[in-house]
């Protein structure tokens, strides 16, 4: 009997080894990362993953994690949607104008002293609107509540907005802002924190105003090109349009197929064609390998390892607590122990990006999402448990090409 069950228990680790198969540079003295990612992901029915760490500016670890599109394994790298991941990227970029002189924090959006002043933004049904800040937005506190609007957040109600405004569906992101603009506001600028994608939709705007270039080219051009990543682009709504990098996302819920936002007679799967992400560049809508994140994060982290292409003040400021909502900054989510770090969740995808004070940082991907508030709970705590568990830290830095001759590749 007991033979029987050591054979049954051998029987499940292969299941699970071949599930759950890692692909990149082993690292060994980091193995109990992969165990602890393995587990995580049975324990969540995750079909892949791709996780990046690093220490004190040094890329340690890089390895995917099960299945990328149907028989193919995911490699590091392989690109992922990175939902509110995308938020930061957003807010590093508005602190770069900020920092060059282009734009003020403070600076008024709308109206006539606006940034955002041409005719497509005039038509404004709450005065209060005209109050509204960079800041504001950057802070989640300019005036929009999800939470108590009867349609919920418009940017995942595409479909409604463009038969209210009579445009073509799914509803771009000007027509998205336009319907907003025609209703009253939930709340005074600046005096209540409500997490809001639309006002980082917005902020995509003011800097396709500011630097006269679309969101995701200035993006493009003056962040990532420069630190040499290529591969963090903007996402399609269709698999069919998707990146040949791209994971392919598994609607993990039990919704079944929902109306197309194309048209709503037409039933898809959730993550293609559920929602115009699209729509969604400058609040959601990147797509990226867990490495070329970290990297990023890297180069605006305010440690003195690697050179930061924002300046100490700059990032400071970036990392300011909102007054509003101490958890919260410009961009990113941080507390008093001096950590930043966001979380992302779409059907479909689900990440999170974290800079601990102690000089570790890291990027988790998923190509499925239960959304369940057990779910990022637990995905919060993932990286810190595997992270107590390691006893010998390694020293090569993977963001080296050379350092791939070190170590042996699965």
């Amino acid at each position: 009997m007991k033979k029987s069950i050591l054979v049954f228990c051998m029987l499940l680790q292969l299941v699970c080894v071949s599930v759950y198969a890692q692909t990149g540079i082993f690292v060994p003295e980091l193995s109990v990362v992969d165990g602890q990612i393995s587990e995580f992901m049975q324990k969540w029915n995750l079909p892949g993953g791709s996780v990046a760490l690093v220490k004190e500016g040094r890329l340690l670890y890089a390895r995917g994690f099960g299945e990328a599109d149907k028989s193919t394994r995911v490699q590091p790298h392989h690109l992922f949607r990175i939902a509110s991941l995308s938020k930061p990227i957003t807010a590093m970029a508005i602190m770069k104008l900020i920092q060059e002189g282009m734009l003020q924090a403070d600076a008024l959006v709308f109206g006539e002293k606006g940034i955002l002043n041409t005719p497509a933004y005039q038509h404004i049904a709450d005065e209060r609107v005209k109050r509204i800040t960079v800041r504001h937005l950057l802070e989640h506190t300019a005036g929009w509540d999800r939470e108590i609007n009867p349609l919920g957040d418009p940017m995942f109600n595409s479909v409604i907005i463009a038969k209210e405004m009579q445009v073509a569906t799914p509803a771009n992101q000007l027509a998205i802002i336009q319907y907003v603009l025609s209703k009253p506001l939930d709340f005074d600028p600046g005096t209540k924190f409500s997490y809001s994608n639309i006002g980082y939709c917005i902020v995509g705007r003011i800097i396709e105003q500011v630097t006269g270039l679309p969101y995701g080219e200035y993006v493009y051009q003056h962040l990532l090109q420069p630190l040499g990543i290529a591969d963090i682009q903007l996402a399609k709504n269709l698999y069919e349009a998707k990146h040949e990098k791209e994971v392919r996302y598994h609607d993990v819920s039990s919704r079944g197929l929902m109306p197309s936002v194309y048209d709503p007679s037409d039933k898809v799967s959730y993550p293609y064609g559920g929602f115009n992400l699209e729509a969604m560049d400058s609040h959601g809508g990147w797509i990226a390998s867990a490495t070329d994140l970290a990297k990023l994060l890297v180069a605006a982290d305010g440690f003195s390892t690697k050179p930061d292409f924002l300046q100490a003040a700059t990032i400071n400021a970036m990392i300011t607590p909102c007054k509003q909502y101490p958890g919260y900054a410009m961009g990113w989510f941080v507390n008093s122990s001096g950590n930043w770090w966001h979380t992302g969740s779409l059907a479909g995808s689900s990440a999170i990006m974290v800079r601990l004070q102690e000089g570790y940082s890291w990027v988790v991907l998923f190509n499925g999402n239960p959304q369940t508030h057990a779910y990022f709970a637990a995905l919060d705590q993932l990286m810190i448990t595997a992270l107590r568990k390691v006893q010998i830290w390694p020293t090569h830095d993977l963001f080296n090409p050379a350092a791939v001759t070190q170590r042996d590749t699965q």
